[in-house]
């Protein structure tokens, strides 16, 4: 079973995902990438994040878990609240083609998540964590089918 975790950062309503393009589809995930041995969920998410993206971040609460199986693969999503450290600066993510397949970042409000393809498929989970103030205790969602993949 792959484990991927995943960061959710939130800055004025809208949500920093990347994007993948599949054909002429543009998908969206979450940042965050694959567990490696001996790597914590947490320490993981920041690598990520700094590799990436360029971004140095501090990570939360775990908001989230989720299943998805992609091409005979199990994959584990584990989704945290994620921060920037200096919060009254402008934040400037940059993807690093190095690290990374995304060929794009997008800040997504609520509206937009509602009709983008996303990986995982946590639509109601993103836009009711954008309407909520304040955290929310960790859910488990169980298996989520991907009817694109």
């Amino acid at each position: 079973m792959i484990i991927r975790p995943a960061g959710l950062l939130v800055r004025q309503g809208q949500i920093l995902m990347m994007s993948y393009r599949y054909g002429t589809v543009t998908r969206y995930t979450l940042p965050g990438g694959r567990l490696e041995i001996g790597e914590s969920l947490t320490s993981c998410l920041q690598r990520e994040f700094q590799e990436e993206l360029g971004l140095t971040v501090v990570v939360g609460e775990l908001l989230w878990l989720a299943q998805t199986s992609a091409n005979d693969r199990e994959v584990l999503h584990p989704l945290f609240h994620v921060e920037d450290p200096c919060p009254d600066r402008p934040l400037q993510p940059t993807l690093n083609p190095e690290s990374t397949r995304a060929d794009g970042l997008a800040w997504l409000s609520a509206q937009q998540v509602a009709s983008a393809s996303l990986y995982p498929a946590v639509y109601d989970q993103l836009q009711q964590h954008l309407s909520l103030d304040g955290p929310c205790s960790p859910v488990y969602l169980g298996y989520i089918r991907q009817d694109w993949l």
